[in-house]
């Protein structure tokens, strides 16, 4: 699992030009499709974990975050619109906000969508998956 969340970041991030300058990135919950909630839970906490090895990002802190959806009662889904994303990001002071899904396909196989949400123009920068 490590490989491949080391290659959603790569796809979502290496193009962007983020490694020139410090940047603040928030990850959010991915949201979780046939799978268990603790599982999408621990494949955003190992994204996390590589974003932050990379040394390159102010990562923010995941508790932080679910605190401000707590306070301002979003509802948080993957089918959220990408201004809300983007409001969260703000609140949090990121430059860009992370979001995704992990479904299960059949009885084995993954599929993990991210993109890449830039907080002050609200465009989704980048996406990627990997299965």
């Amino acid at each position: 699992m490590k490989a491949n969340c080391k290659n959603i970041i790569f796809l979502i991030l290496l193009s962007q030009g983020l490694f020139a300058q410090q940047n603040s990135i928030a990850v959010i919950d991915f949201e979780n499709i046939n799978i268990r909630k603790t599982d999408a839970e621990a494949l955003t906490q190992r994204l996390t974990s590589e974003l932050i090895n990379i040394n390159k990002f102010t990562i923010l802190e995941r508790s932080l975050i679910q605190k401000v959806i707590e306070e301002q009662k979003f509802q948080y889904s993957g089918n959220v619109d990408v201004q809300t994303v983007s409001d969260i990001g703000s609140m949090l002071g990121a430059d860009y906000v992370i979001i995704g899904s992990i479904s299960k396909i059949g009885g084995i196989y993954f599929s993990i969508d991210a993109r890449m949400i830039e907080v002050k123009s609200s465009k989704s920068l980048k996406s990627a998956n990997y299965d």
